[in-house]
C-alpha cells in the first residue's frame, strides 16, 4: 500500500491542473523578486551588551570602583557588594538552519520559541524589509530567536548558539528590587547595583539610549541619575475591520453659516441644533471678522453630520504577537477578545504582529514571513487594522485559524504537517496575473508556498471564504492521497466550493444572525452544463432549497434531495473519483428519506 500511494504521488507530479478560480502549476520567481540589494545599507548592527565578556568587564569596573573608594554607599561608607553574585549566562542567542522542510516543522512544533527570519542586534529601517534578497526556491530560511539556557530545543534541528548572555533584568536576583533611580556613584543597596551594572554594560558598547533603557527622569534638580529602567507590562488587543459585521456611525463637523454676536459672549447653542465657536476667529477674511463700530464678532456656526457604513472593528483572535528588543524575542497569542499578555520588562520593546501559527504561515510575496511591525515603546499597545495589506494578511489568518483551530463541526481539520511540512499562504496582491492558486505539497519545497491567495481588495467575506477553499484541497489531497490525483476536476472543485460555502456560512452566522455566504444558490444555481466545474451537487444534497420550483425556472435544476450532512458527503468525496461512484456509496450506506430522487438530482447536474 505505501508503494501504491508513492506511485500515486509521483505519477500526480505530472499533473497540470486548471480551473475557473485556481490554477494547479509549477511556481516560479517574479522578476520583481530577483532585485539583489545590499541589505547592511538599511541595517545598523550594535554592538551587543549582554554579551558574558563584557557583562563580567561592566562588574569588574564596579568593584574596581568601589575598591578604590570611588563608588560609596549613600553615608559615604563602603559601598553595598552583593556578596557571591557572579555574571552567568541566563540567555542564548540562536540561529536555527533546518535543511528540509520536515526539519522545519519540527523547530516549529515548539510554540513556545518566537521565531524570526533576519537577525537581532540590528536596528532596522522599513527599506531593509523591502529590499530583502529573496531566497531560493528551495531554500530553507535561517531562524533566530533568544531562550534560557534550560530550554530543551527541538531535536534533529541544526543551531548554533551565537551568544551566551547574561540579562540583568531576567536575573531572579533583580526581579524584587525597588524601581527608582540611583544617584552616580552610590551604591547602598541591590537596587543601586543593577542599575550601575547595566549603566556600565550600556556604556562600555555606546548604548546608553538602547531600548530607552537609560530614558528616566532626574531623581533631583541638578543631580545625575542611572536606572536599570522602569517595569512595565506589555499587554494590548488586536482588532480588525470586518466590512460584513455591524455598521459604523462616524460623526463630522459642517460649517453652516457665519454670524455676528456681541464680542463679550461666550457662545453656545443657536436654539436650533446647531453650535459655534465661543471665541472670535479670523476667518476668510481677518478684517471682516470684527465690527469695531458696532463692538460685534463674526463667529461660525456648524451642525454635526452623521454617517454610518456597513462594517465594524471585531477582535483578531490566534494572532502571534512577538515582543522584541534590540537583542532578545518572545511570543504570546491573542485570545478570543484579541487581548495578549506578557510578563513584566523594563526598557522599550519592539510590538510584532507575525503571521503565523504552528499549522500555517503566512507569506508577505517575497516569499517572506508576513509581519506587522507596531511601535517601539514601554506601554501596551492596542491596535486597530484597517485597509492595506495587513487587513489582507489578518483575514486570511482568521479563516486559516478558523479551520485549523475552530469549531468546524466535525469536519475534517486541514492537513497536519502534511509531508510534514507547515502550509504556506502567499497572500499577492498585485504580483501575479491569473486567479488563486493551490499547489500540491510535493510539488513544492523550500520555503514555496502551496497556496496562493489573490484577493486583495475583495469583500472580507470573499477573502476567508476563498482561502477556506484553497486549504481545502490541501485537505482533500491528504485524506486521500490515492483518489486526489485521479479525481475528475469538478469532484476537487465541487468539494472546495462545498466546504468554502458551509464554513464561512457557519463563521459569519455566528456573528450575523440569517447569513448565507455570498449568495451562493446565485452563484450556481444554474451551473449544470457537461462542462461545470464549479457545481451545487453537494450543497444540493445538504439543503432543503428546490431551486427550479422556488424560482420557477425549468432551465434550474429540480432539486427534491435533501437531509444529507456536510460530515458524510465528506466521507465518501474521499473515497471516490467521480460524481457517480459518489452518488452510489450514498446510496448504498445512508438512509435518507429523499434517496428515491437522488438519481434525478445527479442526473440534472450531468
Amino acid at each position: 500500500m505505501k508503494y501504491l500511494s508513492r506511485l500515486f504521488l509521483c505519477t500526480s507530479l505530472c499533473l497540470i491542473l486548471s480551473c475557473e478560480e485556481e490554477t494547479y502549476v509549477t511556481p516560479t520567481v517574479n522578476e520583481t523578486e530577483s532585485i539583489k540589494v545590499d541589505e547592511q545599507e538599511f541595517a545598523k548592527k550594535l554592538e551587543n551588551p549582554y554579551t558574558l565578556e563584557n557583562m563580567q568587564s561592566a562588574l569588574d569596573s564596579i568593584n574596581f570602583a568601589i575598591n578604590k573608594g570611588n563608588i560609596k554607599d549613600e553615608k559615604g561608607g563602603v559601598a553595598f557588594k552583593p556578596g557571591n553574585f557572579q555574571i552567568q549566562a541566563n540567555m542564548l542567542y540562536i540561529k536555527f538552519t533546518p535543511q528540509t522542510p520536515q526539519e522545519e516543522m519540527q523547530l516549529k512544533r515548539d510554540t513556545t520559541l518566537a521565531l524570526i527570519d533576519y537577525p537581532l542586534g540590528y536596528e532596522y529601517s522599513d527599506e531593509y524589509f523591502l529590499n530583502r534578497t529573496p531566497l531560493g526556491e528551495n531554500e530553507i530560511p535561517v531562524y533566530y530567536t533568544t531562550v534560557s539556557p534550560n530550554k530543551v530545543l527541538p531535536e534533529g534541528v541544526a543551531y548554533e548558539v551565537l551568544e551566551e548572555m547574561y540579562i540583568p533584568t531576567e536575573d531572579s536576583y533583580f526581579q524584587n528590587v525597588q524601581d527608582l533611580t540611583s544617584k552616580t556613584g552610590i551604591i547602598s543597596n541591590k537596587t543601586d547595583f543593577g542599575n550601575h551594572l547595566m549603566h556600565q554594560a550600556l556604556k562600555q558598547t555606546n548604548n546608553l539610549e538602547l531600548d530607552g533603557l537609560n530614558d528616566m527622569p532626574d531623581p533631583l534638580p541638578g543631580v545625575i541619575g542611572i536606572r536599570i529602567g522602569s517595569r512595565w507590562r506589555p499587554e494590548g488587543t488586536i482588532r480588525i475591520w470586518d466590512g460584513a459585521i455591524g455598521t459604523t456611525t462616524t460623526s463630522r463637523q459642517v460649517f453652516v453659516r457665519y454670524e455676528w454676536y456681541d464680542c463679550g459672549g461666550n457662545g453656545g447653542d443657536d436654539g436650533d441644533g446647531n453650535y459655534y465657536k465661543s471665541n472670535p476667529t479670523n476667518l476668510d477674511n481677518p478684517k471682516s471678522s470684527r465690527d469695531s463700530a458696532n463692538g460685534r464678532c463674526r463667529r461660525a456656526v456648524y451642525r454635526t453630520e452623521y454617517t454610518t457604513v456597513p462594517g465594524s472593528y471585531v477582535p483578531l483572535d490566534g494572532a502571534q504577537i512577538l515582543l522584541r528588543d534590540t537583542f532578545t524575542i518572545g511570543n504570546a497569542i491573542t485570545n478570543t477578545s484579541g487581548y495578549y499578555r506578557f510578563g513584566t520588562k523594563v526598557g522599550k520593546l519592539r510590538y510584532i504582529i507575525q503571521w503565523e501559527r504552528y499549522q500555517y504561515s503566512i507569506r508577505d510575496g517575497r516569499l517572506f514571513q508576513a509581519e506587522y511591525r507596531g511601535p517601539k515603546q514601554n506601554r501596551r499597545w492596542d491596535y486597530d487594522l484597517k485597509g492595506g495589506e495587513h487587513e489582507y494578511f489578518g483575514h486570511i489568518h482568521r479563516a486559516a485559524h478558523y479551520y485549523y483551530y475552530g469549531n468546524i463541526a466535525g469536519l475534517k481539520r486541514p492537513p497536519n504537517n502534511f509531508t510534514n511540512r507547515q502550509t504556506k499562504i502567499a497572500a499577492a496582491e498585485s504580483c501575479c496575473s491569473g486567479v488563486n492558486e493551490y499547489y500540491l505539497p510535493y510539488l513544492t519545497g523550500g520555503i514555496w508556498p502551496t497556496i496562493t491567495i489573490k484577493q486583495y481588495g475583495a469583500s472580507t467575506p470573499n477573502i476567508f471564504g476563498v482561502t477556506i477553499h484553497e486549504i481545502s484541497h490541501s485537505t482533500h489531497a491528504a485524506a486521500a492521497p490515492l483518489i486526489f490525483p485521479i479525481a475528475e476536476n469538478r469532484m476537487r472543485e465541487t468539494y472546495a466550493n462545498t466546504i468554502e460555502w458551509f464554513l464561512t456560512t457557519r463563521y459569519y452566522s455566528a456573528r450575523i444572525p440569517g447569513y448565507e455566504y455570498d449568495n451562493y444558490q446565485d452563484r450556481y444555481i444554474g451551473r449544470r452544463s457537461n462542462d461545470a466545474v464549479y457545481t451545487g451537487l453537494m450543497v444540493d444534497l445538504i439543503d432543503n432549497y428546490n431551486q427550479q420550483v422556488e424560482r420557477s425556472d425549468s432551465r434550474l435544476p429540480f432539486d427534491r434531495v435533501s437531509g444529507y450532512s456536510i460530515q458524510d458527503i465528506e466521507k465518501y468525496v474521499f473515497k471516490n473519483a467521480t460524481f457517480g461512484g459518489l452518488k452510489e456509496d450514498l446510496q448504498r450506506n445512508l438512509s435518507n428519506p429523499t434517496e428515491p430522487f437522488l438519481t434525478e438530482l445527479y442526473d440534472e447536474w450531468q
